[in-house]
């Protein structure tokens, strides 16, 4: 166990939602998860949408005056809000990589111009620039480190990111 896995929020969230993930769609949301840069599993994340839908309902029960109508409606909206934030993250998070992208590409360039290698350049955009692009090519480089391919490691940055823009990048570079 890492530090703070034992106990607390995140170790409750990691214990039980080991019981509740399913294979189906455990690779689609943890791929929302790492879009909006959230250090959440599946599981984790269906453990949260379950907290908030019982903690909302049960405090619509109370305030709403014990009607049962009124705490089901607080469990629909205490379950889908997650599902909510995660979007808006995601949102938030692809418009700022956007943006810094061509920033990125110029260092990029620049970089390949002073006799760098590819590598090297993606390292220098991971420690020059700010996230979420720095924590996008900084996790590329590690994976080009522990072997895997320059084509794989491009190809997992594009589907973490899911931007056209990027696409139509690597796409030039694997080229």
């Amino acid at each position: 166990y890492q530090d703070g896995e034992r106990g607390g929020l995140r170790g409750l969230l990691r214990n039980v939602g080991r019981y509740v993930e399913s294979p189906r769609w455990t690779i689609s949301m943890e791929n929302r998860m790492l879009r909006a840069g959230l250090p959440l599993r599946s599981g984790e994340f269906v453990v949260l949408c379950g907290g908030s839908a019982l903690l909302l309902a049960m405090l619509l029960f109370l305030v709403g005056g014990g009607k049962g109508i009124v705490a089901a409606i607080g469990a629909a909206i205490g379950f889908v809000f997650p599902f909510v934030l995660v979007n808006v993250k995601t949102t938030k998070r692809m418009k700022a990589f956007n943006s810094q992208l061509c920033y990125a590409l110029t260092l990029i360039a620049n970089s390949l111009r002073t006799g760098y290698s590819f590598m090297q350049a993606a390292d220098m955009v991971a420690q020059e620039m700010r996230p979420p692009i720095s924590a996008e090519f900084s996790r590329t480089v590690k994976e080009m480190n522990l072997g895997v391919t320059m084509e794989n490691a491009l190809g997992n940055l594009a589907k973490r990111i899911n931007s056209e823009d990027l696409d139509l990048v690597l796409t030039a570079v694997l080229i």
